[in-house]
């Protein structure tokens, strides 16, 4: 599987190392205006691979590259700067993302397009617009990371280990995500069943949830890691026949009541690409935030188109 990551800061270096790590693909190409950070990562990459049982194909490419890629992976844009607005950036960013797919050569059918950068639920629902790609083919990282992050803060707080949890963030990767609280499981146990369990703590460990993208742009000036191996999972999704639902976001088409927006909802993934999405019996409260991410990101998918 050939995979084209787009982007060599933080975030599409990161990826890259995931994917060499634990050889899930045959070949990687990175592609970043900066030629020089590419090719020192590519190289770098190179050099990591030594000691690896497994050997994956590293090249430097441009954009006439992707061609023939599983997965073109897109993680170039810029960060907020200090009394910026979102929206200001979100308009920058999706010039960005513009520019870059006005560049790409046509794509194969088969070929998933993943976005990454942010705010990737808008950029998600631009990109669909903007290419001739089918719907099925487009998907953004969404609440991945999220769900991630909230499982974590889950598993610590009752020292249960997150794989065993079934926890899902969904709606805006931002300030209107959803916690879908009343599906948290613990080896199929509902939460509230588990010893130690309150309801003021649900507040607690949401806060910190949300809040994980904020404290990791304070300290170290963003997430790598952990966003590298919530793309390692799509990824993985999208080179298997058998299915797995993840929380991606992608343009939604009436989902209890939502449509003509991106957004993140639990949806079947594989080899074939974007399935289903799975509908949910979500409480009043839930149902109630997860139309209202929406309204935020119409919102401001109003404010960049206008």
């Amino acid at each position: 599987m050939k995979i084209s990551i787009i982007g060599c800061g933080k975030v599409g270096s990161a990826l890259a190392y995931t994917l060499l790590a634990r050889g899930k693909a045959e070949e990687i190409l990175l592609i970043d205006i900066d030629t020089k950070r590419r090719d020192g990562e590519v190289l770098d990459l190179i050099h990591a691979q030594a000691p690896l049982s497994h050997s994956i194909t590293i090249l430097k490419g441009d954009f006439e590259d992707v061609k023939g890629s599983k997965v073109v992976a897109i993680t170039a844009g810029l960060a907020r700067k200090p009394g910026e607005s979102r929206l200001d950036l979100l308009r920058k960013n999706a010039n960005i993302l513009k520019e870059i797919l006005s560049s790409l050569p046509p794509l194969d059918s088969k070929t998933i397009l993943f976005i990454i950068s942010n705010p990737v639920d808008v950029l998600t629902y631009l990109a669909a617009k903007y290419t001739c790609l089918p719907p099925k083919n487009i998907l953004g990282l969404g609440t991945v990371l999220d769900t991630m992050r909230f499982k974590a803060h889950i598993g610590e707080y009752f020292n249960v280990v997150p794989s065993d949890l079934e926890a899902l963030i969904l709606g805006e990767h931002g300030e209107s995500m959803v916690p879908i609280w009343s599906l948290v499981r613990v080896a199929g146990i509902p939460l509230r069943e588990i010893k130690g369990f309150r309801e003021e703590t649900k507040g607690e460990i949401f806060g910190r949830t949300r809040q994980g993208g904020a404290l990791l742009n304070e300290s170290k000036g963003g997430t790598s890691w952990g966003v590298a191996m919530a793309c390692y999972e799509v990824i993985k999704a999208l080179s298997s026949s058998k299915k797995r639902i993840l929380p991606i976001t992608a343009l939604v088409q009436d989902y209890q009541g939502i449509n003509e927006v991106s957004l993140s909802l639990p949806t079947f993934l594989s080899a074939d690409g974007i399935g289903e999405k799975v509908e949910l019996s979500l409480s009043p409260e839930e149902m109630e935030g997860l139309k209202h991410s929406a309204a935020v990101l119409k919102e401001a998918i109003k404010g960049v188109e206008g």
